[in-house]
């Protein structure tokens, strides 16, 4: 199960162009990966259905962030520290809270 999609990894790094459309489909899956490992490190059952948005927005943020790191390491930071940012809050909302999907 996808948590990011190319149209949502698109939008956070602002293109239109189908140029890169080929290594951005072949990153989601470890941009998803990457956000599975986070969420079972918290201590959470993975993968998450129905897909939260802001852990959504999350993956697209790390699809993004795996785009940028092959061109610009130093300008991927902030995509790498948006999507922490998101799937940080998602978990520190969901802790403090009753959910039956959480180990």
């Amino acid at each position: 199960m996808a948590y990011g999609t190319l149209a949502g990894a698109k939008e956070e790094l602002q293109i239109t162009e189908s140029t890169w459309d080929t290594e951005i489909t072949n990153l989601i899956p470890f941009a998803d990966a990457y956000v599975d490992n986070l969420l079972k490190c918290a201590g959470f059952s993975v993968p998450l259905n129905p897909t939260p948005k802001s852990v959504e927005k999350a993956s697209n943020l790390f699809i993004a962030w795996l785009v940028r790191l092959r061109r610009d390491p130093a300008g991927s930071k902030a995509f790498f520290d948006e999507a922490n940012l998101f799937l940080q809050k998602y978990v520190d909302a969901e802790k403090n809270q009753p959910y039956l999907g959480r180990v």
